[in-house]
């Protein structure tokens, strides 16, 4: 790669053109090619894609319609919660009973703005299982069981 573009491309480099390149108005040393016109517009789309807002806001019925499609049979989480903890909680939401269910989404906002994760999140476990028959690695299905809400919280983002 030319020396000159490296620069531009550096993050590190304090006259980079990151910012320019990333709103789509990067031009190149006239020595270089100008970008095409398609090119500059998908650069311009692709801004906008990575400034747009993702709202992290999980709500009790984001909680009530991902716990009570859950089939009971679902292995239950390390730390002992076990799925019909969170259908009753489910259920009880339902009837205008939203203590619990405002407890734990809460917890899991607050998680989600602070990033950090909760200790019990920390663990998980890991359950290789033949899908065909060998010994190499490329045979075996690797199936990870974390927290019941953790599951919920990546499943609504």
């Amino acid at each position: 790669m030319d020396p000159s573009l490296c620069k531009d491309f550096n993050i590190f480099h304090p006259h980079n053109k990151v910012d320019y390149i990333s709103q789509g108005n990067y031009l190149p040393n006239p020595s270089h090619e100008i970008l095409s016109q398609v090119e500059m517009e998908w650069i311009q789309d692709l801004w906008k894609v990575l400034t747009k807002y993702i709202n992290t806001e999980i709500t009790n019925d984001d909680f009530v319609l991902f716990f009570k499609r859950r089939k009971e049979k679902t292995a239950s989480s390390m730390s002992g919660q076990h799925l019909g903890h969170y259908k009753s909680i489910t259920i009880a939401a339902q009837s205008e009973i939203t203590l619990m269910a405002d407890t734990l989404t809460t917890i899991i906002n607050i998680s989600i703005q602070m990033s950090t994760l909760l200790h019990r999140r920390q663990h998980c476990a890991q359950v290789m299982l033949e899908k065909r028959k060998g010994n190499y690695i490329e045979n075996l299905c690797i199936i990870q069981f974390c927290e019941a809400d953790l599951n919920f919280a990546l499943h609504v983002l």
